[in-house]
């Protein structure tokens, strides 16, 4: 039955796509497809799916068409905390307005009908189905109004309302941070939805509970089912004779770890040889798949997380610790079962020759990223082995890093906060990290492994999970472009995509001119911003970032989905042994690539947003102590409402126009400013002012800011 279901998809799709088609009636459609030997009510169950899917669309008059035959669009929404948002498509990003977007919320799966052109440069659509609810629960604020009890949404990209009927509540009480269960989704922007209380998280009051909200907020999962833990107590967590049968024996060769100071699990190794004509890299890679059987409970698990995702004071990982920190954990001096792509790559940094192969490793050595840029400062080594792995894995990635430049890669110069916890996991400090020649060495090293066993797989013709970047949108690439000029910036090219890695070379001579001046974190944050979400695809495409033709997710199985497929995909096809799954197995993996990739694709999005929400919201905790300082900090964004200030811990705060009290501000959009109409004074992004902390509200993430002239200025007025 799964199989007359699939081919007769396939057979559907196959005669829609035709050159020749014309929208036809269900029953005609079924006419056509019965002739072939299927059962009528099956085909009408199946034309039922699709159209549910929103891979068919049913036009007005009840006949059969692909969506894009009668203008309609299929993709998720990315909602805008301003009140709108965007449908991802394959093909191109739809605008919605807010009163177009028709009870969608963020992540849901649309279609959308489009209607212009906005202004004469993006498409424009409302949406017409709902095809996939994203959100099952919201996490918000419990207030009490004239019209009853209400959920108001934490997250700024749900601007609905939800009413709670009084049988829902719970002991919910006025401000109470809450979880809840949608009932009911809202119609439109001006309709309410209606929820139950499932959880009380804690007080609107209390500033502790903010990566708790978070948690929720995202929908993460914080414990495994007991099915995963009892599926996980059958894996040993030795090494035995019958699991190195087949697999290379890497043991004798001087192998180690370098990860970050607080890194808890291990998923890749390295080790390097000098050859004649260049180097032997490998990079050795847990192998997880080796654990994590195919349609598992593990597995599934596994799947339905995406990722592990890395909060300030905890860990949600993807797999349960028994793996992640144990069996499948790189970890000194203990022997690991993994998966090895040797490269032979030549004095140009390219690499000539690649051999995958299961293996079994002894790292002889955890190193940290801390100890090795100590190292290479000081030239001062733990001893002689470690002194000649870390000078030859530099000299590569030297070597690499000029080849990916030369060819157009963009390398942007970004800085990390890294928030320090003390006890009770209450925020202390944060430290800013940069990228140094230990990370670079280490992310040379994985960039060439992803790098190569995609290519490799693409040269085969062998059914993949690639990690694509897009071309960034022309008219952001323009308005860039302006905004430099305005910068006083030279940029010739910037507007142009045309030619493959034309356009990033452009982009990296700009990051190059800023180096070390006051704008370059600024036009660093501005050029990142108008870059495409990277994404997962079973289609081959180019990594616009990278500025190559092809690459994947090999290095990191542990706390990343996709990888874990590529593992199976890359052992069961590229190894030259048999694997330990069988045909039909791998036969369901390729068949699920594209809803695989459309998932985890969602799910990495989720994971770093709450990353970035809960670094934000410690930085916040921090900032509260600072309330009434004094601090200098950088013009990030210029608005007709305010401007925006990044600190220099990194958060940001916004200074409202009502509150700048030494003139009458107006906004200038053409120059990016705003100007005083009495002073002639103007703010201008990237200009450095003294700004005073007003307030900080940890749960949004809100700073209110003050500059420094005004705030003096009210006090001298009042004495």
């Amino acid at each position: 039955m799964g199989d007359d279901i699939k081919k007769i998809e396939e057979e559907v799709l196959a005669l829609m796509k035709r050159k020749k088609y014309r929208p036809l009636s269900s029953a005609k459609l079924s006419s056509v497809v019965v002739r072939r030997g299927y059962s009528r009510d099956l085909i009408v169950d199946v034309l039922s799916e699709l159209e549910s899917l929103g891979a068919i669309v049913r036009i007005n008059d009840g006949r059969l068409a692909l969506p894009r035959q009668v203008n309609r669009y299929v993709g998720r929404l990315a909602a805008n905390p301003g009140g709108y948002g965007f449908v991802q498509t394959v093909e191109e990003d739809i605008y919605v307005s807010g009163p177009n977007l028709s009870g969608a919320m963020h992540n849901d799966k649309v279609m959308v009908s489009l209607t212009r052109r906005s202004g004469g440069r993006r498409r424009e659509g409302t949406v017409i189905k709902i095809l996939e609810r994203a959100n099952k629960d919201i996490v918000g604020v419990f207030k009490r109004t004239r019209q009853g009890f209400h959920i108001m949404p934490l997250d700024r990209r749900i601007f609905y309302s939800f009413i709670v009927p009084p049988k829902h509540r719970r002991n919910a009480i006025e401000d109470d941070i809450v979880s809840a269960k949608i009932l009911d989704w809202p119609k439109n922007v001006r309709s309410c939805g209606t929820v139950k209380v499932s959880k009380v998280l804690g007080s609107e009051s209390d500033p502790a509970i903010a990566i708790d909200v978070i948690i929720n907020e995202h929908g993460f999962r914080t414990q495994f089912p007991k099915k995963v833990l009892a599926e996980t107590e059958n894996i040993s967590t030795k090494i035995e004779d019958k699991d190195m049968k087949g697999r290379k024996d890497c043991r004798e060769e001087f192998t180690v770890t370098i990860d970050g100071l607080d890194a808890k699990d291990f998923d890749d190794a390295v080790s390097i040889t000098q050859a004649r004509d260049g180097f032997v890299l490998k990079v050795h890679i847990a192998d997880v798949s080796k654990y994590v059987s195919i349609h598992s409970q593990l597995d599934l698990e596994a799947k339905n997380r995406g990722f592990s995702v890395y909060l300030p004071d905890r860990v949600l990982p993807m797999l349960p610790e028994k793996l992640s920190n144990q069996i499948c954990s790189l970890n000194p001096k203990v022997d690991r079962l993994t998966l090895t792509a040797e490269m032979k790559i030549d004095k140009q940094g390219k690499t000539r020759k690649l051999h995958v192969y299961e293996s079994i490793i002894r790292s002889n050595a955890r190193l940290t990223y801390e100890e090795v840029d100590e190292a290479i400062e000081k030239d001062q080594y733990s001893n002689s082995k470690v002194k000649k792995l870390v000078e030859q894995l530099l000299e590569l990635s030297e070597l690499l890093e000029k080849k990916r430049i030369e060819r157009g890669s963009i390398d942007f110069e970004t800085v990390e906060p890294k928030i320090v916890l003390g006890p009770g996991n209450e925020p202390i400090d944060v430290r800013l990290r940069k990228r140094t020649l230990a990370t670079k060495i280490i992310e040379e090293c994985m960039i060439a492994a992803n790098e190569s066993v995609a290519g490799t797989m693409y040269g085969k013709k062998i059914s993949m999970i690639y990690r694509i970047h897009d071309t960034p949108d022309e008219e952001q690439m323009k308005e860039i472009a302006r905004l430099l000029s305005e910068l006083e910036i030279s940029v010739k090219i910037l507007s142009s995509a045309s030619e493959f890695g034309k356009q990033q070379k452009s982009i990296q001579k700009i990051i190059r001119h800023v180096h070390g001046r006051p704008a370059e974190t600024l036009i660093n944050n501005l050029l990142l911003r108008a870059m495409k979400q990277a994404r997962y695809s079973p289609v081959p495409h180019f990594h616009y970032g990278l500025a190559a033709r092809h690459y994947t997710h090999f290095t990191s199985p542990i706390r990343r989905y996709p990888d874990l497929i590529v593992h199976r995909l890359v052992k069961h096809f590229l190894t030259g042994r048999p694997s330990e799954f069988g045909e039909e197995e791998i036969m369901d993996v390729e068949k699920q690539l594209g809803g695989i990739c459309d998932h985890c694709s969602i799910a990495e999005r989720e994971a770093e947003s709450a990353e970035r929400e809960a670094t934000d919201a410690l930085l916040c905790r921090l900032l509260q102590k600072s309330v009434g300082d004094v601090f200098e900090g950088v013009i990030t964004g210029i608005a007709d409402f305010g401007i925006f200030v990044q600190l220099p811990n990194t958060a940001e705060g916004l200074i409202r126009v009502r509150d700048m009290k030494s003139d009458f501000f107006r906004y200038e959009p053409e120059h990016y400013r705003l100007k005083g109409e009495k002073t002639g004074c103007t703010y201008k992004l990237g200009e450095k002012v003294l700004v005073r902390i007003i307030s900080v509200n940890v749960l949004e993430q809100k700073v209110e800011l003050m500059l420094e002239e005004d705030v003096l200025k009210i006090r001298s007025r009042k004495a």
